[in-house]
């Protein structure tokens, strides 16, 4: 999906190296306590992007650069070092909010062997499932579950994501600081947009099955292979079999040219000869700087409103909406009898608590809009396919 034609793509890592200078004489390097005296240091762009992909620009090759870098300091340095060989370059670079950019520090002293000191950074989240529109940038993570890490009107530099000071954690990197799977779901919890499969919310059996927070697919590598890329289109098909029970899971991403849609298409088969019960669902987390006091939420006529009892603590009055009965969307009854119109966000200090929206049709939708940014999202399903067994 290029707005400009490039004979070659180079694609995959690239960090920024930083070279300190080393006085000839210096010995005794990397000595804890000591204080080494060294000279200017020199920054320049590394990895197979930068070092490949520059040098086929200059041999006057239409060349275009792939990769992922951080919104620091680091990848600000990267895309102006690129971009001083030419605009065009960085115009696939994707910027991923939230992320550190990878980085080199060369220890080059006279007549010694180099050493390095190298952060990976956001290389390692760089897939074949980071793809862009001319107004739609998409960052996905297979190897954590496809979790949808950024949705960027790029017009706008608008980012519809809520991510955590944490940013994207790795399930794989530690062991998990809890022996509850709830605890330990939300320790790995970065934000963005999850997929829920084969059950949702907190941890249950089926079948002797003991399943965790939210399933198991949210923090499990897909496999992942590019279907289609076009000028027209680019699609991404991810595929993934659960450990617990014998499903397989297939969904497609795909993004269409001047559109700043992102379609999914979604496939559950059970590889078994019996039938099985399972929850399925998408776990979207809007935020900053889309989401904030007074947004409005918008929904289809006719549905109704259920609390969750498990979600408050009973020493806590201060939820809105009353538990033990149905409520018609938007306006519910607090527990202290008043109206309360959950279709208006309200201030940030305000309760958070769990509602459940029942009734949908259908073709379901829902419709968050920001009036003083005059920006929006909307959210459609299939809702006939809701409920089922496989």
């Amino acid at each position: 999906m290029n707005t400009w034609a490039a004979d070659i793509i180079v694609a995959g890592h690239i960090c920024l190296d930083v070279i300190p200078a080393i006085p000839e004489k210096t010995a005794g390097l990397l000595i804890p306590g000591k204080l080494i005296d060294v000279g200017p240091a020199l920054t320049s762009t590394g990895g197979a992007v930068s070092n490949t992909g520059l040098a086929l620009h200059r041999l006057g090759v239409a060349t275009k650069l792939m990769g992922k870098i951080g919104d620091d300091w680091f990848g600000d340095a990267i895309v102006q070092a690129l971009a001083r060989s030419g605009e065009r370059l960085v115009s696939g670079m994707i910027q991923s909010p939230g992320g550190h950019s990878s980085y080199t520090i060369v220890i080059n002293p006279p007549c010694v062997d180099r050493i390095f000191l190298h952060c990976t950074g956001t290389n390692d989240t760089f897939a074949a499932a980071d793809v862009q529109a001319e107004d739609l940038e998409v960052s996905i993570v297979p190897d954590k579950g496809t979790e949808i890490m950024e949705y960027l009107y790029k017009p706008r530099d608008l980012d519809f994501m809520w991510l955590t000071e944490k940013g994207i954690q790795n399930p794989a990197g530690e062991l998990p600081a809890s022996a509850d799977s709830q605890f330990a779901y939300f320790d790995n919890y970065s934000g963005g947009w999850q997929e829920i499969f084969p059950n949702g919310a907190v941890p249950s059996t089926y079948l002797g099955a003991r399943y965790g927070q939210h399933g198991e697919v949210s923090h499990m590598k897909w496999d992942n292979e590019i279907t289609e890329d076009t000028q027209q289109s680019v699609a991404v098909k991810f595929t993934i079999k659960t450990r617990m029970m014998p499903f397989q899971l297939t969904k497609t991403i795909s993004l269409k040219s001047n559109s700043t849609g992102l379609a999914i298409k979604e496939q559950v088969t059970n590889l078994s000869t019996v039938d099985l019960q399972y929850m399925w669902g998408q776990h979207i987390a809007l935020g900053k700087p889309f989401l904030e006091p007074g947004c409005r939420i918008e929904l289809p006529d006719g549905l109704q409103v259920i609390a969750d009892p498990l979600d408050i603590d009973d020493n806590n009055q201060e939820y809105r909406v009353a538990r033990g009965m149905r409520h018609e969307w938007p306006r519910v009854q607090s527990p202290q009898g008043e109206t309360v119109d959950l279709s208006v966000l309200p201030p940030v200090s305000s309760e958070s608590e769990i509602v459940y929206i029942t009734g949908f049709r259908d073709q379901a939708w829902y419709r968050v809009t920001n009036d003083r940014l005059g920006a929006g999202i909307e959210v459609k399903w299939d809702a006939s396919e809701s409920i089922r067994q496989c």
